[in-house]
């Protein structure tokens, strides 16, 4: 739900499937949603889960390599999800074509968009992308701005 490409919810299923057998992914995990899904002819086993408190959604984004989005890139670096996929590791893959994406996201650095991917990749190509992204993530957390607004508090108090 909320800001996403206009494709119908069985498109992203499709894209996000073909995503993951194009990287020798066996599962699609699914977390958050109701919609009934036609998941039978998909080339990879889907698991759903429906809305699952945090401690739970991150196990299961700790057992996956990359993620999936039909959100619209220009609200990343407000997205809560985002943050949820980079903290973890994961390579974000986009789909749709939207070629400025905010805050220093780059694709091909720290993200991919799905019609901008080619067809070999180096083994540790979702592995690098996932690292550049954590990376990405780092000022953006909640420790850093945490201590960043600390930090500015502090001054302002020696003003």
């Amino acid at each position: 739900s909320g800001i996403h490409s206009g494709e119908s919810l069985q498109d992203v299923f499709e894209n996000a499937a073909s995503e993951c057998k194009k990287f020798g992914l066996s599962c699609l995990h699914v977390i958050g949603g109701k919609a009934a899904i036609d998941t039978e002819a998909l080339p990879v086993r889907v698991e759903r889960y429906g809305h699952l408190p945090p401690q739970t959604i991150s196990k299961v984004l700790t057992s996956c390599r990359m993620a999936y989005t039909a959100y619209s890139p220009t609200h990343f670096g407000k997205s809560s999800f985002m943050a949820a996929f980079t903290a973890h590791g994961l390579a974000v893959i986009t789909q749709g074509n939207t070629k400025c994406l905010p805050d220093g996201l780059e694709h091909g650095v720290n993200m991919l968009n799905e019609r901008m991917l080619e067809s070999d990749y180096p083994a540790d190509f979702i592995e690098q992308i996932g690292n550049a992204a954590r990376n990405w993530y780092e000022p953006h957390s909640i420790a850093s701005t945490a201590t960043s607004y600390a930090t500015d508090i502090r001054a302002g108090v020696t003003k």
